[in-house]
């Protein structure tokens, strides 16, 4: 994960020279509008109210980081960015805008942007094909945008992407084959939206995920055959929703981590996680479990730590699986 604290490095490094030159007055500042620093390799533009009218002229053969901040109008139509300096940016923030449109094709001219986020907006659609031109993009950060809907194509041409944050929308429905482009990525964060439904393929050829985040949802059931296609998943964060039922078998021979607390689980299959041979930690806090034995955990050897806290369970028939892992409950009931 070492290149994706490097991006975010990156990201705070930037706002950080930002702040302390223009303390300093260091900047170079244009239209009381736009202001340069580090030897204009970070351009910051705030409240403009005309991106395109405004920004194109300032960008230059040096600039790598671009900040547009509180714009008032935001509107990208196809090769917006075709201006030959654009294609220098590494680091692309479109932050607070108070309207924002942008069209497939207009992120054409961006062949070195590897960090790009896009938050705080108003975006109620991610349409098909709308990154194309980003090739080299490995994190993309869409959160808090009021977004609604994403499609099967929205993703396309994103091969490289890592890491993929859709946190603090809107979405309901998470479609099928909407991830299948990204090959390469490794953390994808979908909580706090409103998923009530993962259709049919929603994960497929995602065979180098790592993390998946699915917490603050509306999901009450989970199908194990959705997320069976994970194979490298270590981490699965389904917290904080409306979890009934788990149908089937989980079969992720590479989870350590998971997480199901503050759901509605009244019962486990007892062989629910008998294809998880690695898992190291299970959270089953703040469920409905009651008439359960310590089946479903009796085939984790390399378990360390179980959370059953304030559940309905009597702790006394789990004396075999307290020999290996820790276990948090609110009950030592026989």
């Amino acid at each position: 994960m070492m290149w994706l604290l490097k991006y975010y490095l990156l990201a705070f490094w930037a706002q950080t020279v930002l702040t302390n030159q223009i303390a300093r007055n260091e900047g170079i500042e244009m239209n009381n509008k736009c202001t340069y620093s580090a030897n204009k390799r970070i351009l910051n533009c705030v409240e403009l109210e005309n991106v395109d009218e405004n920004i194109a002229q300032f960008i230059t053969s040096k600039t790598q980081m671009l900040f547009l901040r509180n714009s008032k109008k935001i509107i990208f139509g196809i090769n917006h960015h075709i201006n030959p300096n654009y294609s220098n940016l590494v680091s692309y923030q479109i932050l607070n805008s108070q309207y924002f449109s942008v069209n497939a094709g207009a992120f054409l001219g961006l062949p070195n942007v590897q960090y790009m986020e896009i938050h705080g907006n108003i975006w109620k659609e991610i349409n098909d094909n709308m990154f194309v031109g980003l090739r080299n993009l490995e994190v993309l950060n869409l959160a808090n945008n009021q977004i609604e809907t994403v499609n099967r194509y929205s993703f396309n041409h994103l091969r490289k992407l890592k890491t993929l944050d859709l946190s603090d929308n809107a979405l309901e429905i998470i479609p099928s084959h909407v991830f299948e482009a990204l090959s390469e990525l490794e953390s994808l964060y979908i909580n706090n939206n409103q998923i009530k439904i993962i259709q049919e393929n929603s994960f497929l050829n995602l065979p180098s995920l790592n993390l998946l985040y699915l917490t603050n949802n509306s999901m009450e059931y989970v199908d194990t055959n959705e997320f069976n296609k994970l194979n490298n998943l270590e981490h699965l964060n389904i917290n904080f929703n409306k979890i009934k039922t788990i149908t089937g078998q989980l079969s992720l021979p590479k989870l350590k981590f998971l997480q199901i607390s503050n759901n509605e689980l009244t019962e486990l299959n007892k062989e629910v996680f008998e294809k998880c041979p690695e898992l190291l930690s299970v959270d089953l806090s703040k469920n409905k479990l009651g008439h359960i034995t310590e089946k479903p955990f009796l085939g984790l050897h390399k378990l360390r730590h179980l959370n059953l806290y304030d559940n309905f369970i009597n702790i006394g028939k789990f004396s075999n699986v307290n020999k290996y892992a820790t276990i948090i409950h609110n009950s030592c009931l026989n």
